[in-house]
This record gives C-alpha cells, sequence and structure tokens, in this order.
C-alpha cells in the first residue's frame, strides 16, 4: 500500500543511480503527501547531495513538515548553498 510506496521513493531519493529528474518527481511528491517519517530521510538527502535541482527540491519538500530539525539543518547548511538553492532554504526558514 502506501506504507510500502513510500518506502520505495525514499530509498529511490538517495539513489544515485537513479535518474536526477525521477528523484526530484519523486521528492515533490513525498513533500506533497506530508507522510511525517519521510522529513529525516529527505534531510538526509539534502545535506549529502551536490544537485541543486534535487537539494531545492528537498526544501520545498520539506516545507510540508514541521520540525525544528529542519531549520537548524538548514542553517548549517545555508553557508555552502549557491544562490537558486539559498533562495529556497530562505523560503523554507521564513
Amino acid at each position: 500500500g502506501d506504507r510500502q510506496a513510500l518506502k520505495e521513493a525514499l530509498g529511490q531519493i538517495g539513489d544515485g543511480s537513479v535518474d536526477v529528474s525521477r528523484r526530484i518527481e519523486l521528492i515533490e511528491t513525498i513533500g506533497r503527501l506530508g507522510f511525517d517519517d519521510a522529513a529525516p530521510r529527505l534531510l538526509e538527502v539534502f545535506r549529502a547531495e551536490k544537485d541543486p535541482g534535487l537539494r531545492t527540491a528537498t526544501l520545498g519538500a520539506l516545507q510540508a513538515f514541521d520540525d525544528p530539525a529542519i531549520a537548524k539543518a538548514v542553517l548549517t547548511e545555508l553557508p555552502k548553498l549557491d544562490a537558486p538553492t539559498r533562495e529556497a532554504a530562505e523560503a523554507l526558514l521564513s
């Protein structure tokens, strides 16, 4: 059911062998669905990935979650972000 699909999607979003556009699509879907247990995995992907599109999508998805750990993680990464990703991070934090 939904939980199995979520588990598979959470595995794929951090898998470098999966096409970036597919991973972004999955990240956006996870954000729309807002499963609480997805936030830690989204944060892992945000921290680990260097692709700006993936990072920006992850920040967008994280807006669906109310978790203080998200703001802390984003603030830690903020100085390292490129301009478009930083804008997404600032939107998340505001």
